[in-house]
């Protein structure tokens, strides 16, 4: 989407919907030049027509097996390519045609059971016209290893010899693939080969893989497969208990009595002992209590990337700011959008399938969810994959336990703990005190990314800019706990009901290093947030632009606003500017000397100390 103000008229704010609808809804051939500019050959796949509402497949056949999604070449293997003419020649020679694209591709259908849950990051994923999804990595990943068919019920693997159809194709039911992400060229994310081979139940066995316990507590299982569901159901609570065998225990008979047909008693006794000595052996090895042994690096080495790139929180260029399984902080003023970031990733992560768990010690549920509500988000999708938590005391005794049981149960991807200071407090830790920021990161977001969560603390900062420095309100140790990427936030035009603010993203941290390459020197992006007449906000996080002010950041919404009213208003000084243009006074005296510098803004004296601005011609933000 543009970023056009606003004030701008509706037509233009109609123009921007269409536009940033077309991005993420191209058509076939733009679908299939995207998938070729990140060198993934494509071929021509029979397209879908509609008669009477309802789809069918163009190649001919009344009870074609396959509609959409066959290929319209014998020799598709030897033909599929990425050369952009050739694409454009199939584009016109078979009209109406779908596009398939070759690669190594999880297919996903939700009506088999299949979801996403489970795989590791990517940046390549499609909303198919069925329902489902692709996500899609390198296919240099594999390096010749040999594929397995299905990694579980309801979850495809295509890759040698296989393909999926590309975005903007059309499926029968009428929808369209659409990108819900997608990669810059050479950026596509490679898939660990070890994942493909993990020890895993056989789908032979009639009960699939699960994975995560909410899963299987879900589906319990019938006859012929108790055993073994209980056994995984009880691997997931000695991780959550680990070092509390009575809470164990409970979880496990209450998990027993939930078959249609539980186990009798002493075969669930003979089960949890055997998972919990097990489990209890892999945390701690040789038996020995100590921290102090060395750590086996063995798995962290067979599990190839040892720094795992950012998969959250996605610029509208397809770069990615915050890394899973790490802590993460969003610093700023009150009203800088902040928490606004926070929910925009919560949104972006239940809409590719995840859950989220948001922890508030500010707000209050009502209030995050009309946001959740406005930024799109469907009610069902916000009951079935976003939990909340409003805390009033400490994270210890029975709450601690509570909130192992809902991390373990929910299996979140993403935690945002937002009000770090107020939490403090709640704990009776003083912010400004380093031991005290020590004791609250080990009690309680180490706690959390333990789960394998990325984890989002929204804080505030000292209100004097000048002595701030890189971190939030309170202790240095704030910041050098973070071991994931920081940011500041700097409002440059406030946000609210019909407005369009916009901040700029300062980064203060990146302790693995990735989210620097795609930064602009200290600016890692700017967060737009676009109210519309019918209550819904788009937010957009884009790549910082070139040039401006001492940080870089050119404020060209403001600039805009600050053309208008000198148009409307030629002569006016400085300080009348200042006063009757919304925004933050530095930001506006910056798009004033902006739109000066550019050629818009002629400046005159007027008297000893004053100074008048004419407007010489228009300024628009740049399309």
């Amino acid at each position: 989407m543009t970023a056009a103000t606003a004030e701008r008229p509706a037509s233009h704010r109609a123009l921007d919907v269409e536009e940033a609808w077309a991005a993420a809804h191209p058509t076939p051939l733009d679908g299939a030049l995207e998938c070729a500019k990140l060198g993934l050959s494509v071929l021509p796949v029979h397209g879908i027509g509609m008669r009477n509402g309802k789809g069918y497949c163009r190649c001919g056949k009344r009870d074609c097996r396959n509609p959409g999604k066959h290929p319209r070449l014998a020799g598709w293997q030897a033909e599929a390519t990425a050369d952009p003419v050739q694409i454009h020649r199939w584009s016109v020679a078979f009209p109406g045609c779908n596009f398939g694209v070759i690669g190594l591709f999880f297919d996903a259908d939700p009506r088999n059971g299949g979801t996403l849950k489970g795989l590791p990051p990517t940046n390549y994923l499609v909303r198919t016209g069925g329902g489902g999804w692709h996500a899609g990595y390198d296919p240099a990943s594999l390096n010749g290893a040999p594929l397995p068919k299905a990694l579980r019920r309801g979850l495809d693997i295509k890759g040698h010899g296989g393909f999926v159809v590309a975005p903007g194709g059309r499926h029968e039911s009428g929808g369209t693939y659409s990108w819900v992400s997608r990669p810059a060229p050479g950026q596509l994310c490679m898939l660990p080969v070890t994942f493909l081979h993990r020890p895993e139940r056989s789908e032979e066995s009639g009960a699939g893989v699960r994975s995560h316990l909410a899963d299987l507590l879900r589906s319990p299982a019938v006859e012929g497969e108790r055993n073994t569901w209980l056994t995984q159901v009880a691997g997931h609570y000695a991780k959550a208990f680990a070092g509390r065998p009575d809470v164990y225990q409970v979880h496990v008979e209450r998990a027993n009595a939930s078959l249609p047909e539980p186990l009798d008693a002493e075969e669930v006794a003979r089960t949890a002992a055997s998972i919990w000595a097990r489990e209890q052996a892999k945390a701690r090895p040789s038996g020995d209590q100590s921290s102090w042994l060395p750590v086996d690096l063995g798995p962290i080495l067979a599990g190839g990337a040892l720094d795992n790139p950012p998969a959250f929180l996605t610029r509208t260029d397809g770069a990615r700011l915050l890394y899973p399984g790490r802590t993460h902080a969003f610093n700023g003023e009150p009203e800088s959008l902040k928490t606004w970031a926070a929910l925009a990733v919560c949104a972006e992560r239940v809409r590719v399938g995840d859950s989220v768990l948001y922890v508030d010690f500010e707000d209050h549920p009502d209030a995050i969810v009309s946001r959740l509500l406005a930024l799109g988000l469907d009610p069902a999708a916000i009951l079935a994959q976003f939990r909340y938590i409003r805390p009033d005391g400490p994270l210890e005794g029975t709450h601690r336990e509570v909130l192992s049981a809902t991390l373990a149960d929910v299996s979140p991807t993403l935690i945002v703990l937002d009000g770090v200071t107020e939490a403090m407090v709640a704990h009776g830790w003083d912010p400004s005190d380093n031991r005290d920021v020590a004791r609250f990161i080990e009690a309680v977001p180490k706690t959390m990314v333990r789960s394998g969560a990325a984890v989002v603390q929204v804080d505030h900062v000292v209100k004097d800019a000048q002595t701030r420095g890189r971190f939030a309100l309170g202790a240095q140790h704030k910041l050098a706990g973070i071991d994931g990427s920081a940011f500041t936030f700097h409002v440059v035009t406030p946000f609210g009901r019909g407005m369009h603010g916009t901040a700029w993203l300062e980064l203060t941290k990146d302790r693995p290093g990735f989210v620097r390459q795609a930064a602009l020197g200290k600016r890692a992006g700017e967060l737009h947030l676009m109210s519309h007449p019918d209550g819904s906000v788009v937010a957009e996080l884009r790549p910082a632009g070139p040039g401006g002010a001492d940080d870089g950041f050119v404020p060209t919404v403001l600039m805009e606003r600050v053309s208008d009213y000198l148009a409307r208003e030629p002569g006016a000084s400085g300080r009348d500017v200042e006063k009757n243009v919304r925004g933050k006074a530095a930001w506006v005296r910056e798009a004033l000397k902006q739109l000066i510098h550019g050629g818009y803004v002629e400046r005159r004296a007027e008297g000893r100390n004053g100074y008048q601005h004419f407007s010489r011609r228009p300024y628009r933000v740049p399309q």
